[in-house]
């Protein structure tokens, strides 16, 4: 098993815009899969996760939804507010969040064995909303029927060019719309320095897209071609500006393929080192990975394809833990963390955490 402190799209892309110097990720990102974008905005459907950071169409529908309800409202004024939403996931947004999970804990939180809504916007949070979005779909045409009508403006291409204003030619990639998809998928890359017309988006070191248009600078959206094999790809794009950060991936699978999924973990908190079983399926006899918002624990086997066994520690943490132990003056910590599995089959999806304790030992 190899520890890698490894930034990916799913979870924290959003930090990688922070310290862009050092090029850490956001989530992504994050869902688990960190940042992404929506693929059916006109409808409310929410298929990939949110968190605080995100800034994406899908973030303008979550703020609509939320504030058809006096007690997940947004904001009472001002940005955020009932008519005046917009695409970023701010502090207001998570506040808002944790009080739609904690009003429907019977369906949210109780299934994850949480016991207060923590403003991450998984599996079963979207589950939720897309019911709800639903129902007001179908309900009739009244004066008191919410209006859930989502502008189909790509924000993301303003919000990013507001972020690299003071470097539009620094040739970088911050989001992807996805970390796995079919032949024929339609995947879109945000960041700066894309040029007009003659960017080269590499899937790996032996696959190219010529010619791949930009949009404004800050955009490029192509079709998963079926020349390449199916697997996993670090992406990265080369262009007149140079050559891209390569911190983000896509796994090309097949429609028939079984992609990982996590039914539970256990145990489901503990301190730095806890040696935790993921429980689920689709998992490959070797080359498993898990991911959380602080990086990747690589080169992980499972035998049954049911199970894996990780032990649960990153470097800073176990820092934090070394000084709490040498009585520094730290705060005990409780952190929900969100964790998923990725191998070359695709992407677990579920809203699964674990609770990571640190006190002093």
């Amino acid at each position: 098993m190899i520890m890698k402190k490894k930034t990916t799209n799913s979870f924290f892309y959003f930090s990688f815009l922070v310290f862009f110097s050092s090029v850490i990720y956001f989530f992504s990102v994050s869902s688990f899969v960190l940042a992404q974008l929506p693929s059916s905005v006109a409808q409310n459907q929410f298929n990939v996760s949110l968190r605080q950071g995100d800034g994406s169409n899908d973030v303008l529908a979550l703020q609509q939804i939320l504030n058809t309800d006096r007690d997940t409202q947004v904001a009472v004024s001002g940005p955020g507010s009932k008519g005046s939403e917009t695409p970023y996931f701010g502090p207001a947004t998570k506040d808002a969040v944790v009080r739609f999970q904690n009003k429907y804990s019977s369906e949210i939180l109780i299934p994850s064995g949480l016991a207060q809504g923590n403003g991450f916007v998984g599996f079963l949070t979207r589950k939720k909303l897309n019911s709800l979005a639903l129902m007001a779909v179908n309900a009739s045409n009244s004066s008191d029927t919410p209006d859930l009508t989502v502008s189909t403006v790509d924000s993301n291409v303003a919000y990013f060019k507001n972020i690299f204003k003071n470097s539009p030619n620094s040739l970088v990639i911050a989001k992807a719309s996805g970390i796995s998809g079919l032949y024929g998928s339609m995947l879109v890359i945000y960041g700066s320095g894309f040029t007009d017309t003659d960017n080269t988006v590499h899937f790996g070191d032996s696959n190219t897209i010529l010619h791949v248009p930009g949009i404004e600078g800050v955009k490029l959206s192509f079709v998963v071609p079926a020349t390449i094999p199916l697997g996993k790809y670090a992406i990265w794009i080369t262009n007149q500006n140079g050559t891209s950060n390569k911190n983000l991936f896509f796994i090309i699978i097949d429609k028939n393929t079984v992609q990982p999924t996590i039914s539970s973990i256990s145990p489901v908190s503990g301190p730095v080192g806890t040696l935790i079983t993921v429980m689920g399926s689709g998992f490959s006899k070797e080359n498993n990975e898990l991911l959380s918002p602080y990086g990747s624990i690589e080169g992980l086997t499972s035998s049954d394809g049911k199970t894996i066994s990780v032990k649960f520690t990153y470097p800073n943490f176990e820092k934090i833990q070394q000084l709490k132990n040498e009585g520094k003056k730290i705060n005990d910590l409780s952190l929900p963390i969100p964790i998923g599995i990725i191998n070359n089959n695709g992407a677990s999806q579920e809203d699964i955490h674990f609770t990571l304790t640190v006190k002093k030992q």
